[in-house]
């Protein structure tokens, strides 16, 4: 491993720059969205709270270790930041060793440099997500394939900590559960080609590895198994969000990248229970809209099968992009503010043209590029599983960024190839991939760029308004429905602000606008009627609230201020009605419990 120094003390630097520089950067210091969930929950962990008595949407593992790393450090993302710029560390060890084994020394070193040079890596390292686990658990899985005793009964570690990886990293997402099938597969499609040969250690013996394999894959999701076949009274593997994650990237208004559907508001209902009980006009269990969601996404694909297939291969070509797409956070934004950032420039548009100059020299120039067809299997397992996961469910940078190092020991291996051909005065392919990366680098953004600028100022402004930093808050608001008009949430976000600080009057137009661009969102409806309400015009409030009533029957403050509104134009009976609704759904709501008692008092 001495031959690894060079890389490591590199790679080390690097991260302790980027570690440094983005210490006090917003985008990182205070966490939103899905990293807000997992560092609240690992929190919640720490303190001794124990586990929501409900079934988990979002997977368990990132809280779970989160959760230790705060019993033993501070509570602050800079902790997450270091250990998992370690864990990135050893990511880059694995990957040099897998490598190595599998297309030789120089593929390993340029790997390494490759690995090293990756800026969304780097960037992931620092944000409250699990990918950056993932991405650490594909270069053990890539370690382990890549043993020369995987396989063998004889040597059974690398098949059972092969299964485990493969087993933790579906706790985060289940379909890598096809990893440990595409494992055993290999293992009996190479008995086969060898022959039908009898292992010495026995036919029966020979199980033992892929026995091992899925043995280790199951073991992890037995703790979750147990947490969700409980809270949900029957049999559940799984989280709860495949139903809903399938059906944004699969309806009528998907695009291939993350996009809210229209009748779903994920600002006020993270889970799309509620819509989903609106749909089936009954109550329905968080499993039940799991369900529900993935047969509308299935429903689309069967009635809109042309439509489906373009989807589908749009998104099959997103996978390739050569920028990253984003989702919850913009690494191009993150970049452009963050020095060490920039100078790790490796992205996909070097890594594709590379990695597919790697794969068609394995392919087709086997001698020349010192490597045999069957190394290739743990590299395109990994790529093809996210491929398909992507093409199933959307395009996004985080998810992609877990093949990032079987891509990247494709590409060292054809960033070795290249280097022989060189040396060999053949400048044929070397020269097609130099232009397959210029070609790479010249085209346009395959999202929106306005719209994600726009997200990350709404984000930015999001966190300062979560701080008390207002006027900060209204400016970056502002700022994002300048880059994208239709912004509904930023336009709810100004709402928000203009109304904390008393301007009702800006507050009522900026929600306006907002259900303008998102007109099923009981949150804006409800926050417009309450603007309305504070500005003393319950008669526009009453039409507001009751919109957000009707839009999530079953929120009781929705109801308690509708009672208030109500009350204030003499309409006392129906104001007792929404009150008593409230106490049925809440018993312990205080405030309709004193509206009602004064009231009662008013109506003596």
């Amino acid at each position: 491993m001495g031959a690894l120094l060079p890389w490591l003390g590199a790679g080390a630097a690097l991260r302790i720059w980027t570690v440094a520089a983005l210490a006090r950067d917003p985008h990182i210091t205070d966490p939103v969205l899905d990293s807000r969930h997992y560092f609240d929950l690992a929190l919640r962990l720490s303190e001794g709270q124990g586990w929501p008595h409900a079934p988990l949407f979002f997977g368990a593992l990132y809280p779970a270790l989160l959760s230790g790393l705060f019993r033993v450090a501070p509570a602050q993302p800079l902790t997450v930041q270091i250990a998992q710029a370690a864990l990135g560390l050893a990511s880059l060890c694995l990957l040099f060793v897998a490598t190595r084994r599998s297309f030789g020394s120089l593929a390993g070193h340029l790997a390494a440099a490759l690995f090293v040079l990756a800026g969304p890596i780097l960037a992931i390292e620092n944000v409250v997500l699990m990918e950056s686990l993932l991405l650490f658990l594909s270069t053990v899985m890539l370690w382990t394939w890549t043993d020369p005793r995987f396989g063998s009964a004889r040597h059974p570690l690398p098949a059972a900590g092969f299964g485990l990886a493969a087993g933790l990293m579906a706790l985060g997402r289940a379909s890598f559960l096809l990893l440990p099938i595409a494992a055993v597969v290999w293992i009996v499609i190479a008995w086969r080609s060898a022959g039908g040969r009898r292992p010495s250690h026995g036919g029966g013996r020979r199980w033992v590895a892929p026995a091992l394999i899925l043995l280790g894959a199951l073991l992890p999701l037995l703790p979750q198994a147990m947490h969700q076949t409980r809270t949900t009274g029957h049999l559940q593997l799984l989280t709860l969000n495949g139903g809903l994650n399938f059906y944004i990237g699969n309806n009528p208004y998907a695009r291939g990248i993350f996009s809210n559907p229209p009748q779903i508001d994920l600002n006020d209902d993270l889970t799309a229970r509620r819509a989903a009980s609106i749909q089936a006009g009954r109550e329905l269990t968080l499993a039940e809209s799991s369900r529900h969601w993935l047969r509308r996404g299935l429903d689309f694909i069967r009635t809109e099968p042309l439509q489906a297939l373009r989807l589908f291969a749009r998104k099959a070509l997103l996978f390739f992009a050569p920028r990253e797409i984003p989702q919850i956070y913009n690494y191009d934004a993150l970049s452009a503010t963050t020095l060490p950032l920039r100078l790790a420039f490796v992205r996909a548009a070097w890594l594709v043209p590379l990695l597919g100059l790697g794969l068609a020299a394995v392919l087709l120039w086997r001698r020349r590029a010192s490597a045999s067809r069957s190394r290739l299997t743990p590299y395109l397992a990994l790529i093809g599983i996210v491929w398909l996961q992507v093409i199933l469910f959307f395009a996004a940078g985080r998810y992609r960024i877990v093949a990032y190092p079987a891509m990247i020991g494709l590409a060292g291996a054809g960033l070795a190839f290249a280097v022989r051909e060189i040396r060999a005065r053949r400048w044929l392919l070397p020269g097609a991939a130099a232009l397959a990366i210029l070609v790479m680098h010249l085209l346009p953004p395959s999202y929106p760029a306005a719209a994600a600028r726009a997200f990350d100022a709404y984000t930015v402004g999001l966190r300062q308004m979560q701080q008390g930093n207002l006027a900060e808050g209204l400016r970056w608001y502002r700022r994002a429905t300048e880059l994208s008009p239709d912004f509904g949430e930023a336009w709810h976000g100004l709402g928000t602000i203009h109304y904390q600080v008393h301007q009702y009057a800006a507050a009522i137009r900026a929600y306006q606008e907002a259900l303008e661009r998102m007109p099923r969102s009981a949150i804006t409806y409800y926050a417009l009627g309450v603007a309305y309400h504070r500005a003393g015009n319950d008669a526009q409030a009453v039409p507001a609230l009751e919109r957000a009533v009707e839009l999530n029957p079953r929120q009781p403050d929705y109801r308690n201020h509708l009672g208030m509104a109500l009350a204030n134009l003499g309409r006392y009976e129906e104001a007792a009605a929404q009150w008593r609704e409230v106490l049925r759904l809440d018993p312990h709501h205080r405030g309709a419990q004193e509206n009602l008692h004064r009231l009662s008092d008013r109506t003596q």
